[in-house]
């Protein structure tokens, strides 16, 4: 999933978080939050940012993001 250009973050989240429910991840959704989060989020500078933090949960970036 990446956001589309006319997509809010909060939304973006809130899409990562429905099809995240539609998975089986047990052990691995934080990290695959994070990782579709990051990656996703389309936004070069607030990427960059996200990636400078030292070991974040979901939580945490979905806390910097909005």
């Amino acid at each position: 999933m990446v956001r589309n250009a006319n997509q809010g973050i909060h939304e973006f989240i809130l899409d990562l978080l429905t099809q995240a429910a539609k998975c089986d991840f047990g052990d691995l959704l934080d990290m695959q939050l994070k990782d579709r989060l990051i990656a996703g989020i389309n936004n070069t500078v607030l990427q960059n940012e996200l990636l400078k933090l030292s070991n974040p949960t979901f939580k945490d970036l979905r806390a910097y993001c909005e």
